[in-house]
């Protein structure tokens, strides 16, 4: 029986684009385990690779230190409120120049900008570890690779042991 209404075209099969995960090393560092190979079937979370990483130990480290920043300046902040209320106290009884109320104003003004700019690099701080997986305060923590959405893993290039330095490569 031969085909009565055949169409002969050219073709090509592949991969639909738009749902094609690259994986990218958000740090560079050491591949310390490999938990999805060439072939396995994925969910969206799940880790695929394991790294340790001397990024990750610094952005823990960078958090902490913001913390410390952040309550120096919260308590030079408080020391400036009282210096500024005890200096307009000493002003309203004549004990001291309009000046030194005026400086403990700027130095007022001075520390809570300092308390806003700590607070900030404290948000950015813990944004990088929530970005990065990990946890405040622990550190030695490996980075977790996951896995972006379900699917197959159709091509790898990490071995367990292996350094990666750069951050854009494909893996």
């Amino acid at each position: 029986d031969v085909p009565q209404n055949e169409i002969v075209a050219p073709g090509r099969v592949g991969f639909d684009v738009g749902r094609v995960s690259r994986i990218l090393l958000p740090a560079g560092g050491r591949i310390s385990r490999v938990l999805a190979r060439l072939g396995d079937t994925v969910t969206a979370g799940q880790p695929l690779l394991e790294l340790d990483s001397p990024e990750a130990d610094a952005a823990i480290t960078e958090c902490r230190q913001a913390e410390a920043s952040l309550q120096q300046s919260r308590a030079a902040l408080n020391k400036a409120k009282a210096d500024y209320k005890r200096n307009q106290d000493l002003w309203e009884h004549k004990a001291i120049a309009k000046k030194e109320v005026e400086a403990a104003e700027n130095e007022l003004a001075q520390t809570q900008a300092a308390v806003e700019q700590a607070d900030a690099s404290l948000v950015h701080c813990r944004r990088r570890l929530e970005i990065l997986g990990l946890c405040p305060g622990i550190t030695g923590q490996k980075l977790t690779i996951r896995a972006a959405q379900n699917g197959k893993v159709i091509e790898s290039a990490v071995t367990e042991g292996e350094y990666h330095g750069e951050t854009g490569a494909t893996l």
